[in-house]
């Protein structure tokens, strides 16, 4: 494990695709660890938001994966035609489009309020603190990935924001939990609200990201 990380951190030194690849094959790493806690709380609660968020990672785990993977091969030289790029873009771009239409039962679950069980306050601060990282790292790359024209790198950071915006739904999740569960008119309202909007720049950015194979010039 500490090779493997000490490889990944050497290759965010180098340019600016490779920091992207050893980004995203971070955030693999501390995925699973998200899956397999949501996983251990969905099984243990019976929790249908926490089995769906686990879900959730599993499938976002795979198009990482998978897209780590191509443009791995296509920085080492191997003769990657633009069929093969497309198609694994636009494959890649079904499961994020089935992943959005997952979320809307997390979601669900969530506006109605009903718990019962309470994590208290340090999962708060935690997912807080995580949720904080996730969105500047996110919006930062954002912005950096404008020098980049291959597919790949800019749909590794695409995801990387969507993971983003979900981990602040996992945080209003969290703070609702630490309130014991209870859900006032004012918190159903601000949820239903807040939820929808992330909801929907989710489906916003996956459309365009999806797009963006039709005009791009330079798959690569």
């Amino acid at each position: 494990m500490k090779k493997m990380l000490k490889k990944l951190i050497d290759m965010r030194k180098t340019d600016y695709s490779a920091k992207t690849i050893a980004t995203s094959a971070i955030s693999v790493v501390i995925g699973l660890a998200f899956t397999l806690y949501n996983g251990f709380l969905g099984v243990y609660y019976s929790s249908v938001w926490n089995g769906t968020i686990c879900v959730y990672y599993i499938l976002l785990a795979v198009v990482r994966g998978v897209v780590v993977n191509a443009q791995r091969k296509i920085n080492g030289g191997k003769n990657c035609g633009e069929k093969y790029i497309k198609r694994i873009y636009c494959s890649t771009h079904i499961i994020l489009f089935a992943i959005n239409i997952a979320l809307i039962v997390p979601i669900a679950v969530m506006i109605k309020g009903n718990r019962e069980y309470n994590l208290g306050i340090i999962p708060a601060i935690a997912m807080a603190t995580y949720t904080t990282y996730r969105v500047t790292m996110a919006v930062i790359n954002l912005k950096k990935s404008r020098k980049s024209k291959s597919l790949f790198i800019r749909e590794l950071i695409n995801i990387n924001f969507i993971d983003a915006l979900v981990s602040v739904l996992l945080l209003q999740n969290t703070l609702i939990i630490a309130n014991e569960g209870k859900m006032t008119e004012e918190m159903s309202t601000l949820s239903i609200v807040s939820s929808t909007a992330i909801w929907i720049a989710i489906a916003v950015i996956t459309a365009m990201s999806f797009a963006r194979s039709e005009r791009a010039e330079n798959p690569r």
